[in-house]
């Protein structure tokens, strides 16, 4: 999986996220949505729409030297979620905690 340069466009970084999208769905099952929502990792859809996309985001995230407020641009910009930096520190956190 290539990574994005920190001087690619939005449109590179949508075309490499519809790229990435498609190999991971491939390789995830068909119910991960359900699967997240039944363990409470996605609890609403209102900021973050899918498993797929806390995913991708969390690749991106632990692949670059991003900060959270940027990984927020970045998921606003990509379309995958409209939350605060602070809303991805504390889904981290949650998620990961150690």
């Amino acid at each position: 999986m290539n990574k994005p340069n920190d001087k690619a466009t939005a449109g590179e970084w949508q075309a490499q996220f519809k790229r990435w999208s498609n190999e991971l769905a491939e390789k995830l099952p068909a119910s991960l949505d359900e699967t997240a929502k039944e363990y409470g990792v996605i609890v609403r859809k209102r900021g973050i729409k899918s498993a797929i996309g806390l995913i991708q985001m969390m690749l991106l995230y632990v692949l670059s030297d991003l900060s959270q407020r940027l990984l927020a641009a970045y998921a606003a910009v990509l379309g995958i979620a409209m939350v605060s930096d602070q809303a991805w520190q504390k889904k981290f956190h949650k998620q990961c905690p150690g």
